[in-house]
């Protein structure tokens, strides 16, 4: 049996939802970088040649084959959520392999071996910064293209681990009202709509979306925001209700064109380079690469670094305490009145006191960030609120032992 030397990223079948008139036979491609579009036959779109092939030795391993079963149920779920413009009717079983079908996809695309790559690099970097190690020392922290095809592949291998973030998640259909939906070379788009929101699988508050045809997305969304929104339905406020029944019914739910500017702006800071879409008009696009153009070819949206790691540019001026609890999160503003990282306490002070008492009754926190100015000046993992007399907050870890063990070192 010959092997097809063509391996396709983007499955074949999410292509045929963003076909050419519906035909299933050609797919428009935008290039990034180039600008430019042309249509092309499904079968030449998302695809590299032997992507998925490992030279072992004298030997060609063509992987590929692995995702035949999954595109298969993917062809079939998907296309049964696209037919019933609703996910009302999903099993239960459904449900789990959706979560498997998008953890193949986010895993099976170049983007995953450059994330690496450039990880690699800004290692090297950081240790070359601060670390005091020779040259040849620091020659040794690299990866070479086809070490990183082999370690993106390998991931494959940890399918469930890399699906089980999408299994805990909310889910949402949403659709076009009067216009069209793109998709990238790398599908699953991350976001989080909370300032101080990290964008990773698991991260409080993110949002995954997975375009399933031109007018049709689905959404993963962590179960907070559904919490949040049923915080606000609890005041009255209604702005944000559609979601929630969308959340609540599995109908869809439908937005106008700047929403969906929304969703393929995404689509076009993540993909590599290449997009695709049923129709030829990419002025949208354009538009939106000429007011930032270092999404015309991305290599990486793996934050790395100190920078990465504490910059928030979406976070307000001031000073605010975030702490992520059992089951929600929260933002805080605060005047911090004791901040010693040697004993692991802070204390603080809020005319908010309705968050605290929600925080409270939601403690111990996971971890909890101290940010001003939008930079975030120190974290702090396994903590409790102890509210004090006259209102004033301590922080503290919510380990006993630990907390005397750090008492006990201070005191030395």
């Amino acid at each position: 049996m010959v092997e097809p030397k063509k391996h396709h990223f983007v499955t074949r079948s999410m292509l045929k939802r963003f076909s050419i008139g519906g035909r299933q036979e050609q797919v428009y491609v935008f290039d990034k970088k180039t600008q430019k579009s042309y249509p092309s036959a499904i079968s030449d779109a998302g695809a590299e040649n032997h992507f998925y092939s490992l030279d072992l030795g004298e030997e060609r391993v063509v992987l590929e084959n692995l995702f035949g079963d999954i595109d298969d149920q993917a062809a079939k779920i998907l296309g049964e959520i696209d037919a019933d413009r609703s996910l009302a009717n999903l099993t239960l079983e459904n449900r789990g392999l959706l979560g498997i079908i998008a953890a193949a996809q986010l895993l099976r695309v170049r983007m995953r071996r450059t994330d690496l790559i450039h990880l690699v690099h800004q290692m090297r970097e950081m240790m070359e910064r601060f670390s005091s190690l020779q040259d040849d020392e620091l020659d040794q922290i690299s990866i070479s293209e086809s070490q990183a095809r082999l370690s993106s592949i390998l991931n494959l291998a940890n399918l469930p681990k890399f699906a089980t973030p999408f299994l805990d998640k909310d889910l949402i259909l949403i659709s076009s009202a009067d216009h069209r939906f793109l998709v990238g070379d790398n599908p699953i788009a991350l976001f989080n709509s909370f300032p101080y929101g990290d964008i990773a699988l698991s991260a409080p508050g993110i949002e995954i979306y997975f375009p399933l045809s031109a007018d049709l997305t689905l959404g993963f969304y962590c179960p907070t925001i559904r919490r949040h929104l049923e915080q606000l339905e609890a005041f009255g406020e209604r702005k944000l209700q559609h979601y929630l029944d969308a959340i609540r019914t599995g109908n869809c739910v439908v937005f106008e064109a700047s929403h969906v500017d929304f969703f393929n702006g995404l689509q076009v800071r993540q993909a590599s380079r290449n997009l695709y879409s049923s129709t030829d008009d990419f002025a949208r696009v354009r538009s939106y690469l000429e007011k930032l153009p270092q999404s015309a070819r991305v290599e990486s949206l793996v934050q790395t670094g100190i920078d990465g790691w504490a910059k928030r540019e979406r976070m307000p001026l001031g000073t605010f305490i975030v702490a992520v609890g059992k089951t929600n999160h929260y933002m805080i503003p605060a005047d911090i009145t004791d901040n010693d990282p040697d004993d692991g306490e802070l204390k603080f002070r809020t005319d908010v006191s309705a968050l605290v008492e929600a925080a409270v009754a939601d403690s111990p926190f996971r971890e909890l960030s101290v940010f001003v100015d939008k930079l975030r000046h120190r974290m702090i993992r396994d903590v409790v609120f102890l509210v004090q007399e006259g209102g004033e907050v301590l922080v503290r870890c919510s380990d006993d032992a630990m907390q005397n063990l750090f008492l006990k070192i201070r005191r030395q």
